[in-house]
Parts: C-alpha cells; structure tokens; sequence
C-alpha cells in the first residue's frame, strides 16, 4: 500500500525469572497450609454416606408392586370398573325390550279393563231405552248396541296405540344412548388404564433400581470427596509454583512486517518525541525492546516501586506489570495494528520517575483475556500474547 514501509528484522533473546524475593516468606507458609489440608472424608461425611448406604440397603422397594399394578392395568383394569357400566346398560335392556320390540302393542292390560267398562256402560244405557220402548230383545237393540260400543272404544283404542308405538320408539332411544354412554364410559376406563399402565411401565426402570441408583451415588460420592481435597490442594499450589518457577530460553527469528503510516504503534511513539527527553523512556514488552533495540525493554522493579510485582513468566513467557492502578500520568499516545490502545505513564512509588510506554491490562483483558495473569492481585500482560494480532495484521 501507498505510504507503508517495510522491516526486516533478527533478534536472539534469553531470559530467566526468579520469584519475588519479598513474597517467599508467605509463599512458604501458604505451601504449609496447604499441605495440610485434608484430602479424605470427615466424621460428618462419613456418618452421612453411612446413612445413606443405610438407607438404600434398607429401604422399601415398590418395583413388585408397580409392575403388578401396570400388568393388572394394561389387561383391563379392575373389572368391577367396567362391570358397573356393563350391568347397568344390561338392566335397561331387559327394562325396556319388551317395549321396544313392539310386542307390547295392544296388549296394555289396563287397555281391557277400560274397554270392558265401555262395552257394558254401553249395553246397559241401550236395553234400558229400549226396554222403555218395548223393543227389548230386537234386532235393533243388538245394532244399537254394537255401534254404541264400537264409538265408544274406537278413540280410546287408536290413543293407546299412538301411545304404545311412542313407548316403543322411546325405549329403542333410550336404549341407543345407554349404549353409546357404556361403550363411551367402557373406552375411556380403557384408555385410562392403558395410558397410567404405560406410565408406570416407564417409571418401572427407575422404581426397580432406585435402591441400587441410591447406593451407587453414595459411593461415587466417598469416592469423589478425597479428589475434591487433592484439587483444592492443586488449585493453591499449582499457582504458586508457577510464581516461583525458573526458565531459561532463546529464540532467533526473521520478521517482515508493514506499518501503515498514521497512529500505529510506531507512528504513536515518534510522534511523540517529546517523551523521549531528559526524563528518559522505557517500551514495555517484545514490540517495545526490537523497537528501542533494548534486550529485554522491562524496568527493573522492586524496592523502587512499592507494592510491585516485577518481571516474573508463566510457562517461560515473560510478564509485565500493567495494571491501570500501579500507573498514574497516563497519555494516550497510538495504537497498534490490532486497534489496541498505547500509552505513556509513570509507575506509582516509582522514584526515578521515568516514562513508559506500553498498554494497560485492563484494556488487553478486552482483546486478549488469555494474555492478563493475576499475580497477588496486580495483573501482569504477557506482551507476545496480547499484541500477537498487531503482528499479525502488520
């Protein structure tokens, strides 16, 4: 691109970093504390897995049970269930057949009476009159007679069997919906059965081995708690031996890279040239030491700057003291390729008063987590790591 330069560049480098000489004393006494720390199971533990072992061995197991009552469902149930629906619908049927079926048509016996009682009312009016008129016993009397009974009857016969054929068509009715409510009635005490014994036919499993599961969780429990204690131990000592760690090591590499010009790293510093006076300047990290052709690029730390923690490496990459709270006079001075901000600041405590340059892992844990370690409460940046990207992107 227009306005990029390019460098080519060889570096060897060695370093090797020793624990803080102050923090020693406590790190030795935690290493003590630590080793003491138990790893196996307590009174209260032990009394609890205890009960619980207890608790599995002797508790109830439902599995016989629930499989009974999921056999006994998925046959059908509890046959009184249906046997109510069933016999009900059977005492209507044989309630409501013979009318139903027609047969009782005519055949009502209060129909008989109320005819008789016609006919005879009808008789005795017709030979009073004509016993009145001396025509007892004749032809006309018996006419009179007959066509007397057969009005009188005729209505009452037609209401009764307009009346009989309504019980018929009624009780075929009522027996259609007594039906259809059975087999609804039957079906859903079906379906009802079915679904709860699949129910249980899943729970089944679990009921069956809950004894066994309980066992089986109490032991991986006796077995997990010394592991826990090894971790805790682990988990305090495995930093530490990091802090106190000692390496050694060189590297020798070719680097090409190309700077646009405007507020790059570089372009930031020679901007700012001003800093580069009486005062005197140091560039933190990797980036910092090819650039000033320093060998390392890091302040020596210590008893000049109170409460700080000097140059020390995790795994052999060197670390540097960035935390925002050790720096105070800090301007904003560039940016690296990545979009990282750079900055001059003065250490706190720091006597010599001398300028830096370099970032502020407050930032680099935005862009670079993995590069930001915690170290005693101050971060420290592992330089090769958070301006990795910037290498890259050059």
């Amino acid at each position: 691109m227009p306005g990029d330069t390019t460098t080519s560049q060889q570096q060897q480098q060695t370093s090797s970093t020793q624990p803080w000489a102050q923090a020693i004393p406590a790190v030795t006494g935690l290493l003590n504390n630590v080793s003491d720390l138990p790893t196996g199971t307590n009174s209260a533990q032990t009394n609890a897995i205890d009960l619980l072992k207890s608790n599995a061995i002797n508790g109830a197991n439902f599995g016989a049970p629930v499989a009974g009552a999921t056999s006994s469902l998925l046959a059908g149930g509890n046959p009184a269930y249906t046997g109510i629906l069933s016999d009900a619908y059977k005492t209507l049927q044989g309630n409501l057949s013979p009318v139903a079926s027609g047969s009782m048509i005519g055949n009502n016996p209060a129909l008989k009476s109320q005819l008789d009682t016609i006919q005879n009312d009808v008789t005795n009016n017709v030979r009073s009159q004509f016993a009145a008129a001396g025509r007892s016993g004749s032809p006309a009397e018996s006419q009179a007679i007959a066509r007397g009974v057969a009005q009188g009857e005729a209505p009452v016969i037609a209401g009764q069997y307009n009346q009989d054929v309504s019980n018929m068509l009624a009780a075929n009715s009522a027996l259609e919906s007594g039906g259809l409510s059975t087999g609804t009635g039957l079906n859903s005490i079906n379906t009802g059965n079915i679904t709860t014994g699949a129910g249980l036919a899943q729970l089944y499993p679990g009921i069956l081995n809950q004894n066994a599961t309980s066992l089986l969780n109490a032991g991986n429990l006796e077995q997990s708690i010394p592991y826990q204690g090894t971790a805790l131990q682990e988990s305090q000592l495995l930093p530490i031996a990091g802090l106190g760690a000692t390496s050694t090591g060189s590297s020798t590499g070719t680097t090409t890279q190309q700077q646009p010009l405007g507020p790059t790293l570089l372009g930031g510093i020679l901007g700012g040239a001003a800093l580069l006076g009486s005062g005197g300047l140091n560039i933190l990290g990797p980036l910092g030491s090819s650039l000033m052709g320093g060998s390392a690029g890091f302040l020596p730390y210590g008893a000049e700057i109170p409460g700080a923690v000097g140059p020390t490496s995790v795994g052999g990459a060197p670390l540097v003291t960035s935390d925002v709270r050790m720096k105070h006079d800090i301007k904003h001075v560039g940016i690296l390729n990545d979009g990282q901000n750079v900055y001059s600041f003065r250490f706190k405590g720091d006597r010599s008063n001398r300028k830096h340059i370099g970032l502020l892992a407050q930032e680099v844990e935005l862009h670079h987590p993995e590069a930001v370690h915690d170290i005693g409460g101050t971060k420290f940046v592992d330089y090769d790591t958070a301006t990795k990207d910037a290498r890259a992107a050059a």
